[in-house]
């Protein structure tokens, strides 16, 4: 082991076909190639890669950092620091959609309608569309309302 420099070592994965060179004369290399980009050799060494880089974390031979740096990870205060930030965007989002619920469902009790009584049809934000409904519901009512009381007082 003492003459083991993993540093000499090519940065691939290789495979070789041999031939036997006759009882007892060993063995003779007939192809050697590359296999790093074959899809089922990179299925089956990188999950152990990572295994290994994990062991020797745990082991506390290479630091989480020093994997973070190699890798091009972000530290992680900045990942908490996106993640509270994807919180809160959801939250946001949960909170208009609540708002914009609650206004349909004064829309549709003020038309004497069931708020579940319309369904969107495949716009990209079904809520916005059901408001919309919901509102020229609104407003044609009005309309005709006001077109009736007006055609009362010309009466």
């Amino acid at each position: 082991m003492a003459n083991l420099d993993p540093g000499n070592f090519d940065l691939d994965i290789y495979a070789q076909d041999i031939r036997g060179l006759g009882k007892g004369k060993g063995f003779a290399t007939t192809n050697r190639g590359s296999i790093l980009h074959s899809a089922e050799v990179r299925s089956k060494i990188a999950p152990r890669l990572l295994d290994l880089v994990q062991l020797l974390v745990n082991e506390g031979i290479v630091s989480r950092e020093a994997v973070r740096e190699i890798a091009g990870l972000p530290e992680e205060e900045s990942v908490e620091a996106e993640a509270d930030e994807k919180q809160a965007i959801r939250e946001n989002e949960e909170e208009r959609e609540s708002q914009i619920l609650d206004i349909i469902n004064g829309l549709a009790e003020a038309l004497g309608d069931d708020p579940d009584s319309y369904e969107a049809e495949g716009e990209s934000d079904e809520l916005i569309e059901k408001l919309r409904y919901f509102a020229d519901r609104i407003k044609d009512e009005y309309s005709a309302l006001k077109e009736g009381g007006e055609a009362q007082d010309n009466e």
